[in-house]
């Protein structure tokens, strides 16, 4: 048996040549949804720290955190950069960086840490529910729940690259500083994951296109170190983990073209009456439904509910244009998750063809109710053949009102990878938002959830609704005296390029 001491002939095929190091400090702009598996408190439990057995570190300290799992992280990271970048001219850096799925060459250069949050962060539960698209209500035995994490706390997302040196005489290349994952190209694809992150490209969790899972990056606190492990120095700093930490701003690196075609509407709104989107206290002295809030105990429009709303809309347009497979077209776009029960052809469609789900191209956001005020109001259910009140039948609510004519809610959604025609839906759904047809939330039937159009007075933000696709082309929607919608003949002759014409 050979000493440890004695000289090996080792033969590393990926010698490691570096390190580069990367905190990216982040907030959680909206609720995540990190699922266990387990359904102990709701249908979906949010994914914690198993608890050591007490005593198993000499003490009676047990852990129970929350948990960002490190695979998430790059999930979400991968996912992204492989949609928008060129696959022609960065595959070899996105294997180096992601490594191959059959596992012949190097392993991955990327790394991350798992993220782990006190377990003083709020976990709230929220309710939902499935609709059925034709009657506009809910199924019977379609009621739901599902834990959130709502933390406003500094989050930091911590990578470290590896750079590895091919040799010569590997499989792949015969030049091996051709295939080298440089620094230059680690900083430049970093700045774009990080640009993802703040623009609200990359989320984590379940449900993103809903609106959870949004992150923003404190950008001038994002940190970086460069290792070059030629440099004495720098194999030190590396081996005694005294690493010379700079700010990423400072650096200068080139920039990553990338292909993203995102067709995206915001647009400002007041309340008309008032607008309920129902939730259900646990509390006995709380009214039988009040509107939905988050931790900060703001009044909030969930994804969910603003998605369930645009989709139920988009069908009924494509119904009223006699469009050709309506239903199908809405599954494409909104996404489908295979379900055996349904008679649809579509789910036989997808069976057959072996696709047991499909991503929705939708994205909405979780929009909060600023300057609001609520009041409890009474109802009772009269008996339509008598006029007299059903015993048993009295029930109330506590729906949601703005303080002022300035307040306002701004809703967000945007299409991706679209075509014009799902580009001219939303704004023909942007267009019964606008008229009032369009209400969101629940007791629509008594007037709730109607919204008008606004137009701040903030000095970014004067225009009632703005359009943007790419090649930066914008146009911006503004009310006139009338209240109704204005711009100019250059932007109607842009938006004119989506014209939703029904086809026989």
């Amino acid at each position: 048996m050979k000493k440890l001491t004695e000289d090996r002939p080792y033969d590393f095929k990926y010698p490691a040549i570096g390190k580069i190091l990367i905190r990216v400090p982040i907030v959680m702009e909206s609720p995540i949804i990190i699922g266990s598996g387990e359904s102990e408190n709701s249908d979906l439990d949010i994914l914690r720290e198993s608890p050591w057995p007490s005593g198993s570190f000499g003490d009676e300290t047990t852990f129970d955190t929350y948990v960002i799992p490190a695979t998430s992280i790059v999930g979400a990271i991968r996912a992204w950069l492989t949609k928008v970048l060129s696959q022609k001219e960065h595959a070899d850096s996105l294997e180096m960086l992601f490594g191959d799925e059959q596992c012949s060459k190097a392993q991955s250069a990327l790394a991350c840490e798992d993220v782990f949050i006190t377990p003083e962060t709020p976990v709230r539960i929220r309710d939902g529910v499935k609709i059925d698209a034709a009657a506009n209500t809910a199924e019977d035995r379609a009621l739901f729940n599902y834990e959130v994490l709502e933390t406003r706390r500094p989050i930091t997302l911590n990578f470290e690259l590896t750079l590895r040196h091919r040799r010569a005489d590997s499989a792949e290349t015969s030049d091996p500083d051709k295939t080298n994952l440089n620094s230059e190209d680690c900083l430049s694809l970093f700045r774009l994951i990080i640009k993802g992150i703040d623009d609200g490209h990359i989320r984590l969790g379940a449900k993103t296109n809903k609106g959870f899972g949004r992150m923003s990056v404190k950008k001038t606190e994002v940190q970086i170190v460069h290792l070059d492990f030629s440099d004495p120095d720098a194999l030190s700093a590396w081996i005694n983990e005294d690493y010379p930490w700079q700010y990423l701003q400072e650096l200068s690196v080139k920039k990553i073209a990338i292909s993203y075609q995102r067709f995206e509407i915001e647009a400002f709104f007041q309340i008309k009456n008032s607008l309920l989107i129902k939730s259900y206290d646990s509390q006995p002295d709380m009214p039988d439904a009040v509107s939905v809030a988050n931790a900060r105990n703001e009044k909030i429009i969930p994804g969910p509910s603003l998605m369930g709303a645009i989709r139920h809309r988009a069908l009924k347009i494509l119904n009223t244009l006699d469009w050709p497979d309506a239903d199908e077209s809405i599954y494409n776009l909104f996404g489908f998750v295979y379900d055996k029960d349904s008679s649809h052809p579509f789910h036989e469609k997808m069976k057959q063809a072996d696709i047991q789900a499909r991503r929705g191209r939708i994205e909405v956001e979780e929009t909060i109710i600023r300057s609001h005020f609520s009041q409890v109001q009474s109802r009772i259910r009269i008996d339509r053949f008598t006029g007299s009140v059903v015993t048993g039948a009295l029930f109330d609510a506590m729906p949601v009102w703005q303080k002022a004519e300035t307040d306002y809610l701004s809703l967000r959604f945007a299409v991706s990878d679209y075509q014009p025609w799902e580009a001219g839906l939303m704004l023909a759904i942007l267009k019964d938002l606008w008229t009032g047809d369009l209400a969101i939330g629940g007791e629509k039937s008594i007037g709730r959830g109607v919204l008008l159009p606004y137009q701040p007075v903030a000095a970014d933000k004067m225009y009632a609704a703005k359009i943007t696709w790419p090649e930066d082309n914008k146009v911006f929607l503004r009310l006139g005296e009338d209240g109704r919608p204005s711009f100019n003949q250059p932007g109607l002759d842009k938006l004119a390029a989506f014209t939703l014409k029904p086809r026989r």
